[in-house]
């Protein structure tokens, strides 16, 4: 969540990630947290949440961009699902051209994630929730093998075995800042599984108000052998993983 980032929390996912040495890299979206594009639909609570410009969102996500590059092998592939987060540059988007599609796709690139994050010089993926992919026919999905990844669109306590129900196939996903896991079983296809992987902001935001937050810091490995795969949700606790 660009400049809401915990910096604790952040530098432990990337020591870890030194030692892991991944071959293969997901970010499950919402590192940039563009809150001043929503404005527009959705009235902020506290005067402190208007002093992070987008400018300050995006100098913090291209930080961890740049720290998480450094600490993974030359060879590692990353993509980058976007999240409802930055959905929102595009939805102000329409709003400010009035659907004219040109300007539009002008505006996109002045100040889109994938420009201002310049993730073509960094060799990352972009992947659109309003673009199909990998043969997936569900919008800003990707697929590894049997195994979807894609950013997430349930809430609460429920929504890994909401996501399990919705794809009927393995699934990792963000989007509910928690780390969550769900299972079942096919007739045919044997377990299938839905893990949500946590966040690496703050666990707290102004918007929850005196809301204590149930939120947990995290990320997901897996460790794959001939198309077979074990996740592994990764804790995260006051700057250290379990």
């Amino acid at each position: 969540h660009g400049h809401s980032i915990d910096p604790a929390a952040a530098s432990a996912f990337l020591a870890d990630l030194e030692v892991l040495k991944p071959r293969k890299l997901y970010l499950l979206g919402d590192h940039l947290d563009c809150s001043g594009f929503l404005s527009q639909h959705f009235t902020l609570g506290h005067l402190s949440e208007l002093e992070h410009t987008y400018e300050d969102d995006v100098a913090s996500c291209n930080e961890f961009l740049d720290r998480l590059q450094a600490a993974v092998p030359a060879k590692c592939s990353i993509t980058y699902l976007e999240g409802n987060h930055e959905a929102r540059i595009e939805k102000w988007i329409i709003n400010a051209v009035l659907r004219n599609g040109q300007d539009g796709a002008f505006l996109r690139k002045l100040i889109g994630p994938e420009a201002v994050l310049h993730l073509a010089s960094r060799n990352i993926r972009y992947i659109s929730k309003g673009t199909y992919y990998d043969g997936c026919k569900i919008q800003g999905t990707v697929r590894d093998g049997s195994l979807y990844i894609t950013h997430g669109t349930r809430h609460g306590r429920s929504a890994a075995q909401s996501m399990l129900q919705r794809f009927g196939a393995d699934v990792v996903f963000g989007h509910i800042h928690r780390l969550m896991a769900a299972s079942s079983r096919t007739v045919d296809g044997g377990e299938i599984h839905a893990w949500s992987c946590g966040h690496l902001s703050q666990n707290q935001r102004l918007y929850m108000h005196a809301d204590p937050s149930e939120w947990t810091q995290g990320y997901g490995v897996q460790i794959v052998q001939k198309q077979r795969y074990l996740h592994i949700n990764v804790p995260i606790n006051e700057g250290h993983s379990s």
